[in-house]
């Protein structure tokens, strides 16, 4: 059995942040702009009070998860309802986005965001960053904690900075930028930040960073992030947080991702004794429907047997995720596995139609264990199935060659022997039960 300590290889720290941008621009696209906004603003402001590359690394990451939590709402604000008015000075007000409800006074997004990055200890940021995102709708004015203090006004007025941007009022950045050296003056904020801020403001090229569209890559270099890494065993705890984004958009599989992914390691660890294994089919199976954040909520929540035409857009996702995760080249063994789980052994599965040649055994671990989840939860157009019936239908499919039978029959032991599949989600992992119960039923207005 490999040595815990060495068994384990690393990857780019980056995935993890680009992983997280590509998700929220395919569903909440001004959520990718604005959390790359801020981390540009912040970082760069930083750059000016403490040129220190980890203290600017950090305020990058800070600012680009500071709203990681809203990720989670039922309903995301575009930015097209984000009421902006003008006071009789001319300035932008805030303060009138859509109701929340309870939810502000029960789970806040920016709660969430800092439970979720605590928890996982992924991205590394320290106490002071992790707190200052938690304060930074409400920046902390006194010196008790400076350093939190410093950082949460800074992310305060990057935040500011973003929505003015994004509000689109003006036509060039000269325009934007004589408006934001009068609107920063407008917050009681710590004078080194407004001293910071009016020198960025007063830079073109530091501007034009700001206003840009490029992808994200090219701030991960420019704050030289590309060249973190981080052990994949690690970088696990975040690919929690992505599967949960994924699977929280559907109440029908808000746990999905997270059981395959629990079962999955437990069951190759009961073949293999391996680890190494163990680890790649739990990120293999957190990752494995990372495509479905393609797919139509009206598909997800059908309920009844999809039409051929939506049928098809269903099938997209295991090609979405072989996109998205093939980016990544280090994460090129996840791919193989997660991309094959709707494959079976005699060529009749989708996307590709490969035969069990061509099928890794840990490929067709995670199909079996994908379907095996699938019929014991509950669907929009069917009761979950007893574990008795759902193992009468993989009887089946082994008799008919779809699937393979050792890791069939190695399933129905451990599940004959008390074993539990139906893994805790992420969410509650790091919620209360009043505030997990809260974010299920609450939606924006």
């Amino acid at each position: 059995m490999e040595n815990m300590e060495t068994c384990f290889k690393s990857i780019p720290e980056w995935y993890l942040y680009d992983m997280f941008f590509q998700l929220c621009k395919e569903v909440f696209p001004d959520l990718a702009i604005h959390s790359l906004d801020v981390a540009k603003i912040s970082a760069l402001i930083m750059k000016r009070i403490n040129n220190n590359t980890e203290d600017i690394q950090q305020t990058f990451i800070a600012g680009f998860f500071h709203d990681l939590g809203f990720a989670f709402m039922r309903e995301t604000i575009p930015m097209d309802r984000i009421t902006v008015t003008f006071d009789p000075e001319g300035y932008y007000v805030f303060n009138t986005l859509p109701n929340f409800d309870n939810m502000a006074d029960k789970v806040h997004y920016a709660l969430i965001s800092f439970k979720a990055l605590n928890y996982t200890k992924v991205p590394r940021l320290s106490e002071e960053y992790l707190l200052a995102i938690l304060h930074h709708h409400n920046p902390i004015k006194d010196n008790s904690k400076p350093k939190v203090s410093l950082i949460s006004n800074i992310l305060f007025i990057a935040d500011k900075i973003s929505l003015a941007i994004r509000a689109g009022q003006f036509s060039n950045i000269n325009e934007n930028v004589c408006y934001l050296k009068k609107l920063i003056n407008k917050f009681n904020l710590k004078q080194i930040v407004l001293d910071a801020v009016n020198d960025l403001l007063s830079n073109l090229e530091d501007m034009a960073h700001i206003f840009s569209n490029q992808h994200p890559e090219k701030f991960f270099k420019l704050f030289a992030l590309e060249q973190r890494r981080i052990s994949l065993d690690i970088a696990t705890n975040f690919f929690e947080i992505i599967a949960a984004l994924i699977d929280f958009r559907s109440l029908f599989t808000y746990r999905h991702s997270s059981s395959i992914a629990a079962l999955a390691r437990d069951l190759t660890f009961r073949i293999t004794e391996s680890k190494y294994d163990a680890l790649l089919m739990y990120t293999a199976g957190l990752l494995h429907d990372l495509g479905k954040i393609k797919t139509p909520l009206k598909i997800l929540h059908h309920p009844g047997k999809l039409p051929t035409c939506e049928m098809f857009i269903m099938k997209q996702h295991i090609v979405f995720t072989r996109l998205l995760l093939e980016k990544y080249s280090e994460l090129n063994e996840i791919v193989s596995i997660s991309a094959a789980h709707h494959e079976r052994l005699d060529g009749s599965g989708y996307p590709y139609g490969f035969t069990e040649s061509q099928l890794p055994i840990l490929a067709q671990l995670l199909q079996v264990v994908d379907i095996f989840v699938a019929l014991t939860e509950e669907r929009p157009y069917r009761n979950k199935i007893p574990t008795t019936k759902a193992f009468e239908i993989l009887d089946k499919m082994v008799e008919n060659r779809k699937i393979n039978k050792m890791i069939v029959n190695i399933l129905k032991e451990m599940i004959n022997e008390g074993y539990s599949f139906e893994n805790v989600t992420f969410l509650s992992k790091i919620l209360t039960k009043d505030e997990l119960n809260s974010l299920l039923s609450n939606k924006i207005k």
